[in-house]
């Protein structure tokens, strides 16, 4: 019986063990202090068990069972509502655990009441049994029930612990609670671990390439530098993506050799040219500084444009300086000037008749001239025009050439290199003609 076995269960146990187990299903202050015998500790062990058993069943049954059961014992309910579950349940536990479940069930003549309790343990074959065997196995399956449930609250370490004082084999293998609280309680024996055998996996057979149909056969079986060294060997494109190569392998299985064959510049690889060797030099007369000197020509200075940029603009701005000064003066002087145009001589009459007013520092007239052309005439030259070979045509035509950055009043003509520049046209307020190398280049 389900007693009998647990007894002998609980034989093979020590005293700490069943202490830790008794104290480990009880509240702290109902727990069992050290030094309780073994004795106690084995009747406190099926008490619980007991318990356990009785509250599964009674929760298992229907209210229609408890109230055929509880009606049986003729309990006075008092003011409570004989109907209600909770109050059925109560009380026939209550009557249960005074009386104990072997008492209980073996005074029990009441047929459907014990049938009852069978359907509700899942007792099988009961509606063929007497009353004398379904007392029994009513009995059995409520301490069963209880003891899985009180093992079943253990630890895992715990139910090893029980297992090897039980002499129960196998249980170090397993990891799992549900055999350990099986081997304890019907006292089964684990079996041991069963290594599988794993099954030789076997390689698919794989078509050709030449023989494939499908993508996936190629996708699945062949990797891309196979699919690659394949077209290189029957000239087909090889370039592309395993996706692209693997189309275009298929539509040349197909039939489709215009699109998908390549030109021999394709897929050959280029041929590398073998280095020639270096030729030997016949006679080192030089050394490799000089011939390098030899072979590169010097580079041609660049015209400073930023310096003469700044010069022109400095220029201008003295231009702005003497149109202020110039407007600022009474206008009597602009009165007494006369309305008809002035030649060349009497500018330079004008220019040159003051010696104070022409600085001997900006300008050089030349005594011995072959022309005189530009006799008096004041020209100064500014821009990215050569000032140097200007100066001179207007020296060798008896003119003054004004070297000087700054431009004044004085100046007759201002030769640059674009006339049409807006900045050039602020210089005409002071009277100055500008011109360009064109005006010069006649009197060369």
């Amino acid at each position: 019986t389900t007693s009998t076995t647990m007894t002998q269960v609980i034989k093979h146990l020590d005293v700490p063990t069943l202490t830790e187990i008794v104290n480990f299903n009880v509240r702290k202050k109902n727990q069992i202090e050290e030094g309780a015998s073994k004795k106690e500790l084995t009747a406190a062990l099926l008490h619980d068990i007991e318990l356990a058993g009785i509250k599964h069943l009674v929760y298992a049954l229907k209210v229609e069972q408890l109230t055929e059961a509880v009606d049986m014992l003729e309990i006075d309910h008092k003011d409570n509502n004989p109907k209600n579950k909770m109050v059925l349940t109560k009380r026939l536990k209550e009557s249960m655990k005074e009386e104990g479940v072997k008492q209980w069930i073996g005074s029990c003549d009441n047929a459907p009441v014990l049938e009852n309790f069978a359907r509700a343990l899942n007792i099988r074959g009961f509606t063929t049994m007497g009353v004398r065997v379904l007392r029994k196995a009513v009995e059995d399956e409520i301490m069963l029930a209880g003891s899985q449930i009180v093992f079943g609250n253990l630890n895992l370490n715990l139910l090893k612990q029980c297992c090897e004082l039980a002499k129960i084999p196998n249980y170090e293998t397993t990891s799992s609670k549900k055999p350990l609280i099986q081997a304890i309680v019907f006292q089964l024996e684990i079996a041991a671990p069963v290594k599988a055998k794993r099954k030789p996996t076997r390689k698919p057979k794989f078509a050709q390439i030449e023989d494939c149909e499908t993508y996936d056969q190629l996708f699945q079986h062949y990797k891309l530098q196979d699919l690659v060294n394949w077209c290189n060997d029957n000239g087909v494109k090889s370039y592309g993506t395993k996706k692209v190569v693997i189309q275009r392998i298929l539509a040349y299985l197909s039939g489709d050799k215009e699109n998908t064959m390549s030109s021999d510049k394709v897929n050959k690889p280029r041929a590398t040219k073998p280095k020639a060797a270096p030729k030997k030099a016949a006679t080192p007369t030089t050394s490799r500084k000089s011939r390098k000197a030899e072979k590169e020509p010097e580079p041609e200075p660049e015209p400073e444009s930023e310096p003469e940029e700044e010069e022109e603009d400095e220029a201008i701005e003295d231009v702005e300086e003497a149109v202020e000064e110039r407007s600022a003066e009474p206008e009597e002087d602009d009165e007494e000037e006369d309305d008809e145009p002035k030649t060349a001589s009497e500018a330079s009459e004008e220019v040159v008749a003051p010696e104070s007013e022409v600085d001997e520092s900006e300008s050089i007239r030349m005594e011995s001239s072959e022309t005189n052309a530009l006799e008096g005439v004041v020209v100064a030259a500014i821009g990215k025009i050569n000032k140097e070979r200007v100066f001179d045509i207007v020296v060798k035509n008896g003119g003054v050439a004004h070297k000087d950055a700054k431009l004044n009043k004085k100046i007759n003509y201002l030769v640059v290199d674009d006339p049409k520049k807006e900045k050039y046209q602020r210089a005409k307020k002071l009277g100055i003609e500008i011109v360009g190398e064109q005006w010069i280049n006649q009197y060369e």
